[in-house]
C-alpha cells in the first residue's frame, strides 16, 4: 500500500492551482437566478450532502449526527447544482477531495449557497491539497487561505490535538481531552483575519471556523492517515471524536432560516408556463427546455398538472435524470386532479415519460392504480386502454439512446419505475407479485459494477424495496444489504471522479442517478409498515458497519407513528454504539 500512497501523493502534488477567473466567468455566465428567499427544510433529522473521497467513513460523521437526533446524509447532488436542490441541504461536506473535483460553475453555486445561509465543512486528506483550492471561489469563502504548493505536513511522532484560543466558539459536549488524540498528517493553512482557531495541533491551527455572507464555513486541516505509536490515540479512533464533530455540525447549522420560520409560497405557474411554451414556436427542443426549467421549482398542484400536461404533449422523451428529479421534487403535490395528465404519461410511447407517469400513479394509489401497476411490473408493458394511444412511435431526435433502446431494456425501465410507484402505494396486495419477481431476478455481482449502473441490479433493488414497503418482512435483510451495496458503489464513483478526469462528467451523472435512487429508497424507509420493523431492527442490531446508522435514522427517527417498545429494545442492544444511542434517545 505504501507505493500506492506515494504515487497518489505525487499525483496530487502536481495538480495545478485553478484560476479564479474560471470561477468568476462561470458565475457571471450562470443563467439560473438564485432564489429571492432562502430557507432550509424543517425535518425531524438534518438533511446534508457529503461529497466523499477516500476514507471518508473514518471521519465517523454518521456517529456524530447521532448526538443531533440524526441526519439524512445524501452522497450526491444534481451535477448542475440547481439552487432548488441546494436548498434541500442544510450542510455540504467536502471530504478528502481536490478543488478540481468541482467544475467552476459548481464552485460558484456553492459560494452562492453559503452566502445565503448554507453551511460548508471542508475535511482534510491527501486529495484535499490546498493548492487545488487556491484562487478558487471555495478559497474565497473559506476562513483560511491555502498555500500555492502542496501543503501537506507529516509529523510521524504525532501532535496532540488541543482546544485552541477560540474553542469557546463551539458549545462542545464534555470531551475526554486526557486521551490526548493525535494527528500525524495535516495541511498548512493560514487563518484569515477574524477567523476562529478552535483546535490546534502543537502550534498549527487545525479546526478553523468563520462566516461568509449569511452562512458558515469550517475547515478541519487534519488528515486520516498515520500510525499511532503504542499508547497513542489517533484522533479518528478517539471515543469522543464523534462528539467533537457533533459540536462542529451543530455550530455550522445553527441560526439557518427554515421553512417553519420563512414561508416559501408555492407558485401557480399555469399562465407563466403557457406563455413560455407559446414562445417556443413549437420547437421541440425549446419546449423541453421550458419543462426542465420548472422541474425543481416549488409549484402548486395546479402548476404540477399543467407541467405534466405540457410534457405529455411534447413529441419526444425526457432524460432519465430529469424524469427522476421531477418525480422526487413534485410528487408530494400530485392529487386526483392530475390523473388525466398522469395517465397520458403512463400510456406514452416514450419510456422515460411512461416511467415518470408510473411513479406518479403510485401517489394517487387507488385500487385501480395498484392493479395497473401490478400488471405492468409482471409483464414489463403498460396494459392498453380502450382508446389506445396514437402518438406515432418512438422517433426521438433529442434522445437518440431511446431510439436505440431494445424492448427488453424498455421493459426494465418500466418495471423499475413501477416498483417505485408501488412503494408509494404500500399496497399489501402487491407483495405476492413482487416476491415472485425479485426471486426470479436475483442480485448481480459486485464484480460487474462500473460507472454505468446495471439495469438488472437497479430492477432487483427497487423491487425488493417495494416488497418491504408493502409489508414483506422477509425482504428486510436483503433491503439493508442492497442499501450498503449502493453505498459501496457511490464510494467507487466518488473515487473514480477524483482520479479519472476524462470521465468525470459521466461518473458524476452515474453517481447522481444512483444517489436519486438511493434517496427514493431511503425516503420510503420511514413509511414501511410497523409489521416489518422487528425484522429491520434485528438486521441493524447484529452488524457493526457504521453505515447502518444513517439507515436506522431514516427508518426510525422520521416515523410519524409510535415505535413499538420491543423494537427499540432490540435497537438499544445494537453492536453499533451510534444506533444504540439513537434507540435510547427515541425511548425518551
Amino acid at each position: 500500500m505504501r507505493w500506492l500512497f506515494l504515487i497518489t501523493l505525487s499525483l496530487c502534488s502536481i495538480l495545478p492551482a485553478l484560476a479564479v477567473t474560471d470561477d468568476e466567468t462561470a458565475a457571471a455566465n450562470d443563467t439560473e437566478t438564485p432564489p429571492a428567499v432562502w430557507a432550509w427544510p424543517t425535518t425531524p433529522v438534518m438533511p446534508m450532502t457529503v461529497f466523499r473521497g477516500l476514507w471518508t467513513p473514518m471521519y465517523r460523521l454518521d456517529e456524530a449526527t447521532a448526538y443531533l437526533s440524526g441526519a439524512s446524509i445524501a452522497q450526491g447532488i444534481d451535477p448542475g447544482f440547481p439552487y432548488a436542490a441546494l436548498q434541500h441541504q442544510r450542510l455540504l461536506v467536502i471530504a478528502n477531495l481536490p478543488g478540481a473535483y468541482f467544475t467552476p460553475l459548481q464552485r460558484a453555486r456553492i459560494k452562492t449557497y453559503v452566502a445565503h445561509g448554507g453551511a460548508l465543512l471542508l475535511l482534510g486528506g491527501f486529495f484535499t491539497d490546498g493548492a487545488t483550492f487556491r484562487n478558487t471561489l471555495l478559497e474565497e469563502i473559506a476562513p483560511v487561505t491555502f498555500d500555492a504548493t502542496s501543503d501537506r505536513q507529516r509529523v510521524a511522532e504525532g501532535l496532540i490535538i488541543q482546544p485552541g484560543p477560540d474553542a469557546a466558539t463551539i458549545a462542545w459536549p464534555t470531551l475526554n481531552w486526557a486521551a490526548k488524540p493525535c494527528v500525524y498528517w495535516y495541511h498548512h493553512v493560514t487563518p484569515r483575519a477574524g477567523a476562529q482557531v478552535v483546535l490546534t495541533a502543537g502550534t498549527a491551527p487545525l479546526l478553523i471556523t468563520g462566516s461568509y455572507g449569511k452562512g458558515k464555513v469550517a475547515v478541519f486541516a487534519g488528515s486520516i492517515l498515520g500510525e499511532a505509536a503504542p499508547g497513542q490515540t489517533a484522533f479518528w479512533t478517539w471515543n469522543d471524536w464523534p462528539k467533537l464533530m457533533s459540536g462542529v455540525l451543530s455550530w455550522l447549522t445553527q441560526g439557518q432560516p427554515t421553512t417553519a420560520s420563512i414561508a416559501i409560497p408555492l407558485r401557480d405557474i399555469n399562465t407563466e408556463i403557457d406563455k413560455a411554451m407559446k414562445r417556443t414556436n413549437g420547437v421541440t427542443r425549446n419546449e423541453m427546455q421550458v419543462i426542465e426549467s420548472y422541474c425543481d421549482r416549488p409549484v402548486t398542484t395546479a402548476g404540477v398538472n399543467r407541467l405534466l400536461s405540457n410534457l405529455a404533449d411534447i413529441k419526444c422523451d425526457i432524460s432519465e435524470l430529469v424524469a427522476l428529479n421531477l418525480f422526487l421534487q413534485q410528487y408530494h403535490q400530485v392529487d386526483a386532479t392530475c390523473r388525466i395528465s398522469i395517465k397520458a404519461l403512463v400510456h406514452s410511447p416514450y419510456p422515460y415519460k411512461a416511467a415518470l407517469g408510473l411513479r406518479l400513479l403510485g401517489a394517487l394509489g387507488t385500487a385501480q392504480d395498484v392493479t395497473l401497476l401490478t400488471q405492468t411490473i409482471e409483464t414489463g408493458t403498460v396494459p392498453a386502454e380502450e382508446e389506445g394511444n396514437e402518438d406515432g412511435g418512438l422517433g426521438n431526435d433529442l434522445n437518440p439512446e431511446v431510439d436505440a433502446m431494445n424492448p427488453a431494456e424498455q421493459a426494465q425501465i418500466l418495471q423499475i419505475a413501477t416498483a417505485d410507484g408501488i412503494c408509494l402505494t404500500g399496497a399489501p396486495t402487491a407483495v405476492s407479485t413482487l416476491k415472485t419477481l425479485y426471486a426470479r431476478l436475483g442480485p448481480t455481482s459486485l464484480a460487474t459494477w462500473n460507472p454505468a449502473y446495471p439495469r438488472q441490479e437497479e430492477q432487483y433493488r427497487q423491487t425488493i424495496f417495494a416488497a418491504l414497503r408493502c409489508g414483506d418482512a422477509s425482504a428486510a435483510d436483503e433491503s439493508i444489504t442492497l442499501m450498503l451495496r449502493a453505498e459501496n458503489l457511490l464510494q467507487v464513483l466518488s473515487e473514480f471522479q477524483s482520479k479519472v478526469a476524462s470521465q468525470q462528467v459521466a461518473a458524476q451523472q452515474a453517481c447522481y442517478h444512483l444517489s436519486l435512487q438511493h434517496q427514493m429508497a431511503t425516503g420510503f424507509l420511514a413509511q414501511v409498515p410497523e409489521t416489518v420493523l422487528p425484522a429491520l431492527a434485528a438486521r441493524l442490531a447484529r452488524d457493526e458497519d457504521p453505515r447502518l446508522y444513517s439507515l436506522a435514522v431514516q427508518i426510525f427517527s422520521n416515523r410519524t407513528t409510535r415505535i413499538p417498545p420491543p423494537v427499540l429494545v432490540t435497537l438499544a442492544g445494537s453492536r453499533l454504539p451510534a444506533i444504540a444511542t439513537l434507540a435510547k434517545s427515541l425511548m425518551r
